[in-house]
């Protein structure tokens, strides 16, 4: 956990500007919704490479590249989210028609939503990585999932709790997140990703 500390530091501290700055590019990059997925790869991608010391001194510019570089990976992930959220939209439709069914049924959709969770906090941020084919980044990401528990679960913690604050607090949560929720989100998510990423993914490629 100490690298993951150290990364917040460096993330929160020195390029508190620069996340600001990511942040609102994130947000203004989503307006037309179906860019979403493109942004997400791009913002987790700039804070992966500047911990790997890769990254453009220009972030903005930086960010432009990956959202151009990884927009078809980010138009895929979207479509896989869609479909995944769809079913579970229709598996909540059928609880009342499960009868002594419903109680297993919600206990299959809680931890779906936690295993999808798990691995998608490091699935995002591997998927911005051009290095890695779609099918390395998945596989890595199951793999860290497992190996990196204790950061799977507080990562999973963090997407799901900011999800449920920006519900609770609607309307006035959306200018925070415009300004710097975005950016704060990924910033915590590669300090619990990185760390585990660089010694059990990188170090391997080296």
């Amino acid at each position: 956990m100490r690298d993951t500390v150290l990364t917040l530091k460096r993330l929160f501290g020195e390029e508190w500007k620069n996340l600001m700055l990511l942040s609102i590019a994130a947000a203004v990059f989503s307006l037309p919704l179906i860019t979403i997925g493109p942004s997400l790869l791009a913002l987790h991608g700039v804070l992966m490479r500047i911990m790997d010391g890769t990254c453009d001194l220009d972030r903005f510019r930086e960010f432009r590249s990956l959202f151009r570089a990884c927009f078809w990976r980010g138009l895929m992930l979207e479509a896989a989210a869609a479909g995944y959220l769809l079913v579970m939209f229709w598996c909540v439709a059928l609880q009342d028609a499960m009868g002594s069914g419903k109680a297993a049924l919600q206990t299959a959709l809680w931890v779906s939503l936690f295993l999808a969770g798990g691995v998608a906090v490091y699935l995002i941020p591997l998927l911005a990585d051009k290095s890695l084919s779609g099918r390395q980044a998945l596989r890595g990401a199951v793999d860290l999932a497992v190996l990196c528990l204790p950061q799977t679960v507080l990562a999973t913690l963090a997407l799901y709790g900011s999800i449920f604050l920006f519900a609770l607090l609607y309307p006035v949560s959306f200018l925070l997140y415009l300004l710097f929720g975005l950016g704060a989100l990924a910033a915590v998510t590669v300090s619990l990703v990185w760390p585990g990423a660089n010694e059990l993914l990188y170090s391997e490629e080296a």
